[in-house]
């Protein structure tokens, strides 16, 4: 094989992991749900085969770049950690099968997290996530405009009491309007730090209307609040970069901001909170919150075990005869992480996320780039949705794939100084390399 051949297979494979991998995030951030609708034996046949074909395809791209994989293991040991935490909690689990079962959505998560992470660059990774979520928008309009009996909730199939609660939202290919919120938050946020050539830049933002239409329309007033604010804290992000003393007085007059901010807010918080469909309880939260710590005072050191609360028979049956509605999981990822791996567990994690905060922040000032920007502003992001959601190793979503590749990224870039001058130079000829080559 001369060097031309291997140079064009060298393009038609990398082509294939690139195409790959947009397929897999796609896939894993909103899977087959509406395929539930036509026959659910089938469907689930279906999930459950296409989730072993990406896994097997994600073990065999990893077995490729297995040179990388144990240098990689090493950056992100807090992840080995928490995955070992995880599956020993099957040993006190109150559902010692459910939580094997709910083991292996995890795995495949972080595997998926790690492979990018080792085979893609920064801007590779960020321009993966962004093609991922634009396709993930348009399926979503798509699904909303031409097939509303699947695509908006109320319409033609019910698949639970929240359809008939949120009819007329939109929740495209996703089986709840604040999934898709919080996917065209992350998707817009991918999406805006991605750099692209000049020439490209109106097909950006008007990819970031549609993203911005359809979260609209999903109705999750959370996620238009939590998109409305990480935009708002962007030109933080970059103050970050000045002079530690230009740096302090901007940061004195954000923290004077939101104090005023969150003192007009508490004085109005009825009203406030009543525009954007709430009450005080948050939608009946803070009373199930107040449920949870109860249960959570009963294993608190280890937890119910990973998976096991949430369950008929399990824990949660005493929550939901007090609470009085089956809910699937604590509207909280803290506390959703005491109910399963306990104050130790929970530790655990919250230090491995600490530990990524601070590369990242390292990098933010190590760096000119403005898409390094990202690594922080999705870690706020996370924290923000979690706040009301669960959305971290418990129960484990597109989040989870997209915070291992992150963790990893930053690691490699504040190692790697080249890899750094790369971005930056990239970016200062927007040129940045074809994704699909």
């Amino acid at each position: 094989m001369d060097k031309r051949q291997a140079h064009r297979t060298d393009r038609y494979f990398s082509f294939f992991e690139k195409s790959f991998s947009v397929f897999a995030l796609v896939f894993y951030s909103s899977s087959v749900f509406f395929l539930t609708k036509f026959d659910y034996e089938v469907a689930t046949t279906i999930e459950k085969l296409m989730y072993h074909a990406v896994t097997l395809l994600t073990v065999l791209l990893l077995s490729i770049h297995w040179r990388k994989i144990v240098p990689a293991l090493k950056r992100l040991w807090p992840v080995l950690v928490v995955i070992s935490f995880v599956v020993t909690s099957i040993v006190w689990s109150d559902a010692p099968g459910l939580s094997t079962q709910q083991c292996l959505p995890l795995i495949r998560c972080t595997l998926l997290g790690l492979y990018l992470g080792i085979r893609f660059n920064f801007r590779e990774y960020l321009s993966l996530l962004s093609i991922a979520f634009i396709i993930s928008g348009l399926l979503s309009l798509i699904f909303a405009l031409v097939l509303p009996q699947y695509g908006v909730m109320g319409r033609g199939f019910i698949l639970s009491g929240e359809d008939i609660k949120h009819a007329g939202s939109w929740r495209g290919i996703y089986s709840h309007k604040n999934y898709l919120g919080r996917s065209m938050v992350l998707g817009a946020l991918c999406l805006y730090f991605t750099p692209v050539r000049q020439k490209l830049y109106l097909f950006k933002y008007l990819c970031l209307s549609i993203l911005a239409l359809t979260l609209l329309f999903s109705d999750s007033k959370t996620a238009l609040v939590i998109l409305i604010t990480m935009f708002l804290l962007i030109p933080l992000f970059r103050a970050m970069r000045l002079e530690y003393s230009w740096m302090i007085t901007i940061l004195c007059i954000s923290v004077f901001c939101a104090g005023s901010g969150a003192t007009i807010f508490f004085d109005n918080f009825d009203q406030i909170l009543s525009s954007l469909g709430k009450d005080s309880t948050l939608s009946g939260r803070t009373e199930l919150w107040h449920e949870i710590l109860l249960s959570v005072r009963d294993r608190p050191l280890f937890g119910h075990g990973y998976g096991a609360f949430w369950t008929e028979g399990g824990g949660a049956e005493m929550v939901w005869q007090e609470f009085g509605w089956q809910a699937p999981h604590a509207h909280n990822g803290t506390l959703d992480l005491l109910l399963d791996l306990g104050i130790v567990g929970t530790v655990i994690f919250l230090l491995f996320y600490l530990r990524v905060f601070c590369q990242s922040l390292l990098l933010l000032r190590q760096t000119k780039s403005f898409s390094t920007i990202f690594p922080i502003a999705f870690l706020v992001m996370l924290f923000m949705v979690n706040l009301t959601e669960s959305s971290t190793v418990v129960r484990p979503q597109f989040a989870w794939t997209v915070f291992v590749g992150v963790s990893l990224l930053v690691q490699k870039g504040l190692r790697s100084a080249e890899t750094v001058e790369n971005i930056d130079q990239d970016l200062k000829c927007h040129q940045p390399e074809k994704i699909f080559v």
